[in-house]
């Protein structure tokens, strides 16, 4: 079931892995854990553009529209879902919430002014902007020649990961922790994508070691040098995994969280918020579960009937 166009349970595992990595640094189970967000733009990047590479190969073309449309069937119904419940009873936040469902929140956290339960979507903004333009540049790239693209997407998300280390070291934490810098990731795993590689059984451990590396040690505000090398590494770290993922991951109620990350993701920020504010005793487990209670809720209600209806092969790019 390997690919990137078959289902594979471990890669379900490896999205809980990085949902759960974030919710632990955000309820203060763990002292990191933001790369977490790194570890699913390497998976995210390897599994889209490997589906758009298939199609260009097959058709000569991309469908950027359907392409598009299958991506806002996938995102937008559960994100305007979850602003909605959060924002309807507190219009101080309509404002931000207005800029999750535009996909602009990266921007304005960048710019220090989202402060918000729903600063967390930042991620999925980066995301969908790269993804506005990313079927045309592997149209491009499939012409220009597969492996010759992977060394210029392995060379970009260097660069950028650089970029984004020297950012943080001098103090401008912001801007790399929230702008697309951070999605360097992304590249990293279109890379892949381009020039697919095989390695032992050993690389998905290894990799999974230097992504559990990340856990161990500050990522906060206040700690800019740490976050200068654990990008990089929980990137790398998701690289190895995808080229080699470990059974482990295959187990089941990690793959069923997995199923459900997105939601997870969404809805782990406010409820942890609220469970601190609260004094909640033992919050930070109790946040998470709750928020895996919202995630099954969106899933069963929202995101599956949106996933039911019927789809081209230009738009698989979110399974």
């Amino acid at each position: 079931m390997r690919g990137t166009s078959g289902h594979d349970p471990r890669l379900d595992g490896l999205r809980a892995v990085a949902a759960l990595m974030v919710a632990l640094y955000h309820t203060g189970l763990t002292p990191g854990g933001a790369s977490g967000v790194d570890v699913f733009f390497v998976l995210s990047g390897w599994l889209i553009t490997g589906l758009l590479i298939r199609e260009v190969e097959q058709t000569r073309s991309v469908r950027w529209r359907e392409f598009m449309v299958r991506r806002a069937r996938r995102l937008c119904p559960a994100l305007v879902f979850f602003v909605v419940v959060w924002a309807a009873p507190w219009p101080a936040l309509w404002p931000e919430g207005v800029g999750a469902v535009l996909y602009l929140t990266d921007v304005r956290a960048a710019a220090g002014l989202d402060h918000t339960p729903f600063l967390h979507t930042w991620s999925l903004a980066v995301e969908w902007q790269f993804y506005l333009l990313w079927p045309f540049a592997v149209l491009a790239a499939v012409r220009y020649g597969r492996a010759r693209a992977a060394i210029w997407l392995l060379a970009g998300w260097v660069i950028l990961s650089l970029v984004g280390a020297a950012l943080f070291l001098s103090g401008h934490f912001y801007v790399p922790y929230f702008s697309p810098l951070r999605g360097a990731g992304l590249l990293l795993g279109a890379a892949l994508a381009f020039r697919p590689i095989s390695a032992s059984n050993w690389a998905g451990w290894v990799g999974l070691t230097l992504i559990a590396t990340t856990l161990l040690v500050s990522s906060g505000v206040d700690l800019p040098a740490p976050c200068a090398w654990q990008i990089p590494l929980a990137s790398l770290g998701a690289a190895l995994v995808v080229v080699s993922p470990p059974q482990l991951l295959a187990w089941k109620p990690l793959a069923a969280l997995g199923a459900i990350s997105y939601g997870f993701y969404l809805w782990h920020m406010p409820i942890t918020i609220a469970a601190r504010s609260l004094d909640l005793p033992l919050y930070g487990p109790l946040s998470i579960i709750l928020a895996i209670g919202g995630a099954a809720i969106s899933w069963r209600y929202i995101e599956r009937p949106f996933r039911r209806r019927p789809i081209t092969l230009a738009a698989v790019a979110a399974e």
